[in-house]
């Protein structure tokens, strides 16, 4: 009964929210991606590798 509660409440959650859950895991996704290549260039330009 409790399961059925929570699975409720989660989809009226989920119906609730302006983005879909996988439009905000794609766009965290390409944060990390923006954020990382950024980090990566920023050590290559330190370390004056080429690479």
């Amino acid at each position: 009964m409790v399961c059925a509660a929570l699975a409720t409440a989660g989809r009226t959650w989920v119906r609730g929210l302006e983005r879909p859950p996988t439009a905000l895991a794609q766009r965290a996704l390409h944060e990390a991606k923006v954020a990382s290549a950024a980090g990566w260039d920023a050590w290559r330009t330190e370390h004056h590798s080429p690479n």
